[in-house]
């Protein structure tokens, strides 16, 4: 078994299925006092709401076991997962690129300031350093950072 490819929900350490649940309560029932529940008995009833209870109590314990390995930890679980490791969850930062500025057919000289705009769609990055295009040269790669921070840079 390769446990890289384990799916999330099927990292378990007790059987959360709602109906093997009610169905082990009401053979539980069913072998103390001896007595065949039909779906309209009161003791039914009752019955399939501790089940309810039962099967939730039991994807809480399941997560709670996830929330254990780095993996398939989140928010403050897995910022305690690092800090086990003196490993701190790193801040969102901002997407870097290259961006090409091109120009043809001009004489004179454009300057490209640090803080230039660039939008691409509604992402819109910064330049970070500075250039110039003059008729010697037409084009230039400048570095540029997203005006947001995290994934929105990153699509």
């Amino acid at each position: 078994m390769n446990v890289s490819d384990l799916k999330r929900e099927e990292v378990k350490i007790v059987d959360d299925n709602p109906e093997t649940v009610l169905a082990e309560m009401i053979a539980d029932y069913e072998s103390r006092t001896g007595k065949t529940l039909q779906p309209a008995h009161i003791e039914r009833l009752l019955i399939n709401t501790f089940a309810y209870r039962e099967t939730l109590n039991r994807q809480q314990i399941n997560e709670a076991y996830r929330q254990q390995h780095v993996r398939f930890a989140t928010g403050l679980m897995l910022d305690l997962c690092g800090d086990d490791v003196n490993t701190p969850r790193l801040e969102a930062s901002a997407a870097r690129c290259t961006i090409r500025f091109q120009a043809a057919n001009f004489s004179g000289e454009v300057n490209i300031l640090i803080g230039t705009l660039v939008s691409v769609g509604d992402v819109v990055f910064s330049t970070i350093e500075q250039g110039q295009l003059n008729t010697n040269r037409t084009q230039q790669d400048l570095q540029a950072a997203c005006t947001q921070t995290g994934e929105r840079g990153n699509p």
